[in-house]
Order: structure tokens, then C-alpha cells, then sequence
């Protein structure tokens, strides 16, 4: 490989590597005000109540069933299945990227095949993984929920 090829690999690892980060730490703060907001609400809903036994009837009521609905977030729900979605597109990505590589070095230059084939293994080891945790989600019941959303619904939230 020549060495300028190998400087533009390093340095678009690097810029990919950082943008990476950045976007981690972005979204780390989103999720932290987010959650900061929601507790923030829910203290002040509690606040209104002088007693315990108010608490109690307002849940009793629909709207406090829709209130309570409304404060878990449905991310937190689906984590089982966020995670399991999270995990095959993961899987997917990197096993293309692996195959593409490998395609590559039997075209262009024989190398190829080594990040082709970590690639390309770590692609298979993500879906393996995932429906293994699906298959113990589904025993333990956390993806037996009958009133919840489907998958694509499920898949549309990590966007």
C-alpha cells in the first residue's frame, strides 16, 4: 500500500474516530436534559398533591392512568428491543464492509483480505449475538408485550 494511501486511511479514521465521539457526547447531553425535563415534571406533579391518598385516587382516574402512560418513556419500554435492532444493523454494516473488502482484494491488492475478514467476522458475531438475545429476550418475556408497538414502530424511535 502506498504511504500516501496509508496517511488518508489514518487521517479518515482519526476525523471518523472524533466525529464519532462528538456525536456520543451530543447525544449523551439530549438525553441527560431530556431526563433532567422529565423529572422535573414529575416532581412538580407530585408537589400539587397534600396528601398521599390524592396521589392514589388521581392514578385511580383515566387521566392519571394516561399521565403515568405518558411519563415512562416509550424508549425505555423497547430498550430490549432497541437493543436487539441496534445490534443487526450493526451486524449487517459490518459484514457488508467485510465483504466488500474481501471482493476488493481480489481485485485491486491482496491486503484487502485482513480487515475483510475482521470485518466480516465481527458483522456475523453482531447478528449472532442479537438473536441470541432475542431468543432469550422472548423466554424471559421482555418482548412479550401484546399492547406494544411493532418492530418497524420500535425501529423508527432510534432514528
Amino acid at each position: 500500500m502506498p504511504a500516501e494511501v496509508a496517511i488518508f486511511l489514518i487521517m479518515l479514521t482519526f476525523a471518523v474516530l472524533f466525529g464519532f465521539v462528538f456525536w456520543i457526547s451530543k447525544r449523551a447531553k439530549i438525553e441527560q436534559a431530556r431526563s433532567a425535563a422529565k423529572m422535573n415534571l414529575q416532581t412538580r406533579m407530585l408537589e400539587k398533591f397534600s396528601s398521599a391518598q390524592e396521589f392514589v385516587d388521581f392514578v385511580s382516574t383515566p387521566e392519571g392512568q394516561t399521565f403515568l402512560a405518558s411519563s415512562t418513556d416509550v424508549t425505555e419500554r423497547l430498550n430490549p428491543l432497541l437493543k436487539l435492532y441496534q445490534s443487526m444493523r450493526w451486524g449487517f454494516v459490518l459484514s457488508l464492509v467485510g465483504i466488500g473488502f474481501i471482493i476488493l482484494s481480489f481485485m485491486v491488492e491482496r491486503e484487502m483480505i485482513v480487515p475483510g475478514v475482521l470485518a466480516l467476522t465481527l458483522g456475523l458475531g453482531f447478528l449472532i449475538s442479537s438473536l441470541v438475545g432475542q431468543k432469550l429476550a422472548q423466554s424471559w418475556g421482555l418482548l412479550s408485550r401484546p399492547t406494544g408497538p411493532t418492530f418497524t414502530e420500535a425501529a423508527s424511535l432510534d432514528r
